[in-house]
């Protein structure tokens, strides 16, 4: 067994039905956890993996990015060619399991009522 250098601590939040009537065929409901991030979780900063993301390297240098005051960093997705046919475009298109969060700067400028409000307008 392999002993981390570090405290490693994993807590797990039942997220029950939160996002169900906002489900989207186009994504999981899993796709919108991420917008509480903010709220339950006490961080300066994280980097945001869906569960079915595997890391070949060691994610400390990717933690240390300046976000240079944005909000959210993310990663041109090589597989977005089909994004195209949503009117999105692919060339801008981020892998959305693969982000850093500036969970401070979002708490600070009162954001994460913002992203909830998008996620949220399309419910009926």
């Amino acid at each position: 067994m392999y002993k981390y250098p570090f405290n490693l601590e994993i807590i797990l939040y039942n997220m029950g039905d939160n996002f169900f009537s906002v489900y989207d065929s186009r994504l999981s409901q899993a796709a919108y956890y991420g917008i509480l991030a903010p709220i339950i979780i006490d961080l300066k900063k994280i980097i945001y993996l869906d569960g079915d993301t595997l890391t070949l390297k060691d994610l400390h240098d990717m933690h240390k990015i300046d976000f240079n005051n944005n909000y959210i960093l993310g990663f041109l997705d090589f597989l977005s060619d089909g994004v195209d046919h949503l009117g999105l475009n692919s060339d801008k298109y981020i892998n959305s399991g693969v982000v850093l969060l500036n969970l401070e700067k979002i708490r600070n400028d009162n954001k994460i009522y913002e992203l909830l409000n998008v996620t949220f307008s399309g419910v009926k």
